[in-house]
């Protein structure tokens, strides 16, 4: 185990140690990283770096670390209220910005809104629903019609059947539920 403040060394061809930060060009490390856009992995291993390392030469160079996070052009905030108000769907609104679903559901989430989980709060033509696919058309086509997955499909068609059959008592007699 390596102790702190200590510079880790690497074996060299002649069987000694050396150590790393007295043959790494920092300055060139640092130049690829930030002018250059590569990645610190790809440093790392044109070097025969550890990445951790590199990261860690950077930070003590006061180089920011990129982060991964996509900038959108629009806020939590606006993407929030957009949603709230209905106007955009996660989908379309993703489609929109050119990002995942995910993404936009991320900055719903970090915005703090609330969202029904899956399609059960979405007003769906379940009669319509079931008439269609009664008449053979497959669920997976009225899913992409509809914006949902075939699965929400199936569940609203079953729904729909049994709300339209009448409930059978154990005595066999209907009820009139």
């Amino acid at each position: 185990m390596q102790q702190r403040g200590i510079r880790p060394t690497v074996p060299s061809a002649t069987g000694t140690r050396r150590r790393i930060g007295e043959k790494i060009p920092v300055q060139e490390i640092i130049d690829r990283y930030v002018i250059a856009g590569e990645t610190a992995r790809a440093i790392a291993d044109d070097y025969g770096l550890n990445e951790r390392y590199v990261f860690r030469l950077l930070a003590r160079h006061d180089i920011p670390r990129r982060g991964t996070r996509k900038v959108l052009p629009l806020s939590n905030g606006e993407i929030a209220r957009r949603y709230v108000e209905g106007r955009v769907e996660i989908q379309a609104m993703a489609a929109e910005l050119g990002v995942s679903r995910h993404t936009i559901a991320k900055r719903l989430n970090e915005a703090r809104v609330q969202r029904p989980v899956g399609h059960r709060g979405r007003d769906l033509p379940d009669a319509e629903i079931a008439a269609r696919h009664d008449a053979g058309e497959s669920a997976r086509a009225l899913a992409a019609e509809f914006g949902v997955s075939h699965s929400t499909i199936l569940k609203r068609v079953a729904r729909h059947r049994d709300a339209e059959q009448p409930q059978r008592t154990n005595s066999g007699s209907q009820s009139s539920r």
